[in-house]
């Protein structure tokens, strides 16, 4: 017995409570302890000791390894796809000692890698993957294609690799508002001059396949600046429907009502709170105009259905975690 656990006072004097020290400091402990109680009223020290006898040397340890067996198991589990807390509770289920959830990221990441490949990719690699999927358009329309590439080498970057990537998803909505998603960006950052590609890359890939160029009427998005003015470049002065998930339901769904009631609300509050009224008239009247619902009867309200495809990318490929792409 000699490491010290804690202490503290009481109205008979100090206790100290001291553990077994052949125990793990994390973990099972042994049941044999003890106290010193440091009376306050005189010199005297009085040794309290538990009954239970020492169960040190029959603690079972957990590995500081997952077994081959165990980790060929866990692969199998993975490859069913279940998430992480479902494996656990297999292995909970078949009474297999469970490793700790650090174990279970690295060993999951390294299956990963030797399934998809390295996280790793140099703009070199990049390029070359670009140009042989750009040769030829697949046959099957669930295969995939590169519709356009371009890479701007940065002098600063001397190893020519990538250290973080945006993922921007374009997808459409028919008029019954089914989601479809036709392509995904992988960019550097969200600026104009990417958005600008990324528009321009739309209308290449539709000339690859011979379609007719598309226009799109409405864009759904946020309020980013790069975003919209980008979009008016290519496409023109279109609407911009801003979503907005938590929208109330029982908003009238007309935009001549909400004219009028704008431009209400504005007479009532503009001489009692004129910077709240010139805010809100500036930037949701003015330049963000089409955040209400019924702005247009043929278009979604949210963008939950892109979302939630963002969601399912990170929870199946990255435990939900931006992973480098070098």
């Amino acid at each position: 017995m000699e490491l010290s656990l804690y202490k503290y006072n009481i109205a008979a004097g100090k206790k100290k409570f001291f553990r077994c020290n052949k125990g793990k400091a994390r973990g099972k402990q042994c049941d044999a302890d003890i106290y010193l109680l440091f009376e306050s009223t005189n010199d005297k020290v009085v040794l309290f000791r538990t009954t239970s006898d020492h169960i040190h040397d029959n603690i079972e340890e957990k590995p500081s390894r997952i077994t081959t067996e165990v980790k060929k198991i866990i692969q199998e589990l993975f490859e069913l796809k279940l998430k992480l807390k479902a494996i656990i509770e297999v292995l909970h289920g078949r009474g297999i000692a469970v490793p700790s959830i650090h174990q279970l990221n690295n060993l999951l990441r390294s299956i990963m890698s030797t399934k998809l490949g390295p996280t790793s990719i140099s703009l070199g690699e990049i390029e070359q993957r670009c140009l042989e999927s750009s040769q030829s358009i697949p046959e099957s329309a669930d295969t995939p294609f590169v519709a356009s590439h371009q890479i701007i080498y940065d002098d600063e970057n001397e190893n020519g690799d990538i250290d973080d990537g945006d993922i921007n998803e374009n997808n459409t909505t028919n008029l019954d508002r089914y989601f479809h998603l036709f392509g995904m960006a992988v960019c550097y950052n969200e600026a104009t001059q990417n958005f600008r590609f990324i528009f321009r890359a739309l209308q290449e890939g539709l000339q690859k396949l011979n379609l007719e160029e598309i226009n799109p009427e409405f864009l759904i998005t946020d309020c980013a600046d790069a975003t919209r003015n980008t979009f008016q470049d290519v496409f023109g002065e279109k609407p911009m429907v801003i979503c907005w998930a938590h929208m109330r339901r029982k908003v009238h769904k007309n935009e001549r009502l909400f004219m009028k009631a704008s431009n209400v609300f504005v007479k009532k509050w503009s001489k009692t709170e004129p910077n709240f009224v010139e805010c809100f008239q500036n930037e949701w009247l003015t330049t963000h105009d089409a955040w209400h619902e019924g702005v247009d009867h043929f278009t979604p309200s949210t963008n939950n259905a892109l979302e939630a495809t963002n969601n399912a990318i990170k929870k199946e490929n990255t435990l939900r975690e931006r992973l480098l792409l070098s």
